[in-house]
């Protein structure tokens, strides 16, 4: 296989470990190539993550046999995953002119640890507290502006909230059975870690599309926005959320964020029942996938 220009146009290559997905089918659509390197036996998850990370012999296996990076490549940008470390050393080996970027849209576990040869990578957090603990640039999260079209007119449910356990399920259940004993409509799509029961992203979007909130629930230390801001901002809803940092974002409509903080249910749900804020011009450009990729190319 081929990583890089094919019949693009753009000198950038994404590797994304679901090139067929939702995001994916976006960045194609503004004119870039996006693939996955490597190849995933049925089965052989768990062992390719164990053997990639710990930088065992023979990690070229897990390779798809015949890819390569075209010529005009200029820059590869890795989204995070276990194996991405090990993919940016085979990336660099191959061709050591192209720029190789490790994008992170996820914030690091609480016990992360670096690898020994960290300040070989140029790795680029979403995340502020992570670019701090461990000196990488930030820059912000970003959402594709064509995923506005999921906005629906019709809002049949007040908040939603679609995404796996990592230990919030217990504050996520609670404001979600505050809300309904005060008359609210809520969506839950709590599942575990494994990602059981998840639905597509392309259903998430139909129904976050109809719901006049989305409740954002980040972890301990977290003050990246999240995908789910996103979501709000450019589905026209509002966001509930434990991140004060969102209220600090460059450009996002504050008149849409409610902070939780101890706050009586009927307050939420006025909060929600009023109609959202118009988003700016200037917000959607500057989370928009093209301004996020100007400032993560440009640093």
């Amino acid at each position: 296989m081929t990583l890089g220009l094919s019949k693009k146009t753009e000198a950038t290559a994404f590797v994304l470990d679901s090139p067929q997905s939702v995001i994916a089918e976006c960045i194609r659509s503004r004119g870039y190539d996006v693939f996955d390197v490597l190849v995933l036996p049925p089965r052989l998850g768990r062992l390719r993550r164990a053997h990639m990370t710990r930088r065992l012999p023979l990690q070229r296996m897990w390779f798809h046999r015949n890819f390569r990076i075209l010529e005009g490549t200029e820059t590869v940008v890795i989204f995070d995953r276990p194996e991405m470390f090990a993919i940016a050393r085979r990336l660099t080996a191959t061709r050591p002119d192209v720029r190789v970027i490790i994008w992170l849209w996820n914030p690091l576990p609480a016990d992360w640890r670096p690898p020994a040869d960290l300040d070989s990578f140029e790795v680029v957090t979403f995340d502020p507290a992570d670019a701090e603990r461990f000196g990488f640039r930030s820059n912000s999260t970003f959402y594709f502006r064509e995923l506005g079209s999921y906005a629906s007119g019709e809002r049949d449910h007040d908040l939603i909230f679609v995404g796996r356990d990592k230990g919030r399920r217990a504050f996520i259940e609670g404001v979600a059975t505050a809300l309904t004993h005060a008359g609210s409509r809520v969506a839950l799509e709590l599942v575990d870690d494994a990602g059981r029961g998840r639905l597509s992203y392309r259903e998430v979007l139909e129904r976050t599309g109809r719901s006049r909130g989305v409740l954002d629930v980040v972890q301990a230390g977290q003050r990246g926005l999240t995908l789910r801001s996103m979501e709000a901002l450019f589905l026209d809803a509002k966001l509930l959320t434990n991140n004060p940092a969102v209220l600090a974002a460059p450009h996002f409509p504050h008149q849409n964020v409610l902070v939780l903080d101890g706050q009586q249910p009927e307050a939420l749900l006025d909060f929600l029942r009023e109609d959202p804020v118009v988003p700016s011009a200037a917000a959607l450009e500057y989370y928009d996938f093209a301004a996020w990729l100007r400032r993560l190319t440009s640093g």
